[in-house]
């Protein structure tokens, strides 16, 4: 999703919001200030968004601390765009597009454009910038552009070799991040996310919220069911993480083994076209052996990290994988041997909208995923152990990175998702970015949910694609009746040609 913000307020400031904080010291109930808040809507003047017809800009101040609620505040950006038929509205729709990091405000226009138009005849679509990012609070590390494209790359294999020297990189963004932050940044986590999220659905005088959340907004949606289960309402999850945060990336090398054998049994049957093998044997064979000439002999721009990290998610998508590797074959024939120098990282700043991006991401993910450890070394064991499993990114997943030293853990443990209500779970078989056994577990920790495949469907974040009539059909007659299907159901793509 696109950067977006509120013209004025897309940096606003730590002590800022301790000024404009509301008093509710002398109120019974400590967020009743905050929930009786009035908001304001009116027009979105962020060039992004002004463009997005009917949309409309708001934002609200929730605290710091939910435990503390009479100490520092953030701000938190909303949009809507109003329910097109009022005498049909059953209430709001709130969004989340992902991440953690991703501003949200531009999806109201999105959902808008893409669900049944019963979906905005009654909801107000909601969108947010959770805090830490695009208008609301942004955290920001102020990360170098070396920096910033070290953690972006998250493609460093094992290797004896640069290990420390990653471990010291490592180590630098982690200290860069908690000198230029500090110990708030323990607040900003999915939990407090979720709690305002129900304090929008407060403030906006709703009794119940509904909620669509794509890629790391399903686990938000999960954590907002399990924290506030009698005030949720009807939500959709595309492309579902596992309930808990521990899985989320071993499962990205578990299941590269099935794509492979699936990717590779295509490749074969189309060899006329690509010449990589007649068998999937074959094909396999020579791919891995393309890999391992990369790493004992480093070419030019190809860097061997790299590669496989990006054949992990090209092997997703059947026609896009074999294209990718007939495109390294020729490289790889054409390259002049590396120089040793490196890779190029940039030398200007990200953007304050992508700094914020990466700095909440970090916050939240290394915050609160449970496995990651202090032990340099254990991360050494794994990624020699995952590589040995999952040959192609198995360490890729595991090695170690800026988690390792992080010293602002979350203020509050992560949440497992566990919550009787109802959801609508949309994944596709084939996504590289939340593989399917993450939906059937969610599935499981959402016992009333229903689990909607979409069979020989590629990619990730279906509502972000071109999802097909039969998905977009069953989610806007979920958001509009209620009414889940009876059983898990499919729906079924063609299998793609060359």
């Amino acid at each position: 999703m696109a950067v977006a913000g509120v013209a004025a307020t897309a940096s606003v400031g730590y002590g800022a919001d301790r000024a404009s904080s509301p008093s509710a010291s002398a109120s019974e109930d400590s967020l009743a200030a905050y929930r009786n808040q009035p908001v304001t809507w009116g027009a979105c003047t962020d060039g992004d968004l002004a463009g997005i017809a009917g949309l409309q800009c708001a934002r609200i101040t929730a605290p710091l601390d939910y435990r503390a609620p009479a100490g520092p505040v953030v701000s938190v950006a909303l949009s809507r765009i109003a329910a097109s038929r009022p005498d049909r509205r059953r209430g709001v729709l709130l969004s989340n597009p992902g991440g953690p990091g991703g501003p949200g405000l531009d999806l109201p226009g999105l959902l808008r454009d893409v669900l049944p138009a019963e979906v905005h005849e009654q909801y107000d679509l909601i969108g947010m910038d959770p805090r830490g990012t695009g208008g609301s609070s942004p955290l920001r590390c102020r990360l170098s552009g070396y920096q910033s494209s070290f953690i972006d790359t998250l493609a460093y294999p094992y290797d004896p070799a640069t290990f420390e020297d990653i471990a010291a990189r490592s180590r630098d963004v982690a200290d860069t991040c908690a000198r230029n932050i500090g110990p708030r940044m323990a607040h900003f986590t999915t939990v407090n996310t979720a709690r305002d999220m129900d304090l929008i659905r407060a403030v906006l005088g709703e009794k119940k919220l509904s909620y669509v959340g794509v890629s790391y907004g399903t686990y938000l949606g999960g954590v907002y069911a399990t924290l506030f289960p009698e005030r949720t309402d009807r939500i959709v999850l595309d492309s579902s993480l596992p309930p808990d945060w521990d899985g989320s990336y071993h499962l990205l090398s578990k299941a590269v083994p099935a794509a492979m054998r699936r990717w590779a049994t295509w490749a074969a049957a189309h060899d006329d076209r690509y010449h990589l093998a007649s068998t999937p044997a074959e094909v396999t064979r020579r791919l891995f052996g393309m890999i391992r000439s990369l790493e004992q002999r480093p070419l030019e721009g190809l860097d061997p990290g790299e590669v496989r990290w990006q054949l992990r998610s090209a092997m997703y998508d059947l026609k896009k994988g074999a294209e990718y590797v007939v495109n390294l074959r020729e490289n790889m024939r054409t390259s002049e041997p590396a120089t040793g120098a490196g890779p190029d990282f940039p030398s200007d700043p990200p953007t304050e909208g992508d700094d914020a991006f990466r700095s909440l991401n970090m916050a939240v993910t290394c915050g609160e995923v449970g496995r990651l450890s202090p032990d340099v070394e254990q991360y050494r064991r794994e990624a020699q152990s995952a590589r040995k499993k999952e040959p192609l990114t198995g360490d890729l997943v595991t090695n170690v990175n800026a988690c390792a030293f992080w010293t602002h853990r979350s203020a509050e443990p992560a949440v497992t998702v566990h919550s009787p209500v109802g959801a609508l779970i949309v994944q596709n078989e084939w996504d590289p970015n939340t593989p399917w056994e993450g939906a059937q577990r969610m599935h499981r920790a959402l016992p009333a949910s229903r689990l909607l495949t979409v069979l020989n469907g590629q990619g990730h974040a279906i509502l972000y694609g071109k999802p097909g009539a039969c998905v977009v059909d069953r989610i806007g007659a979920y958001l509009g009746s209620g009414r889940l299907p009876v059983k898990d159901a499919t729906c079924k793509l063609p299998v793609p040609s060359p």
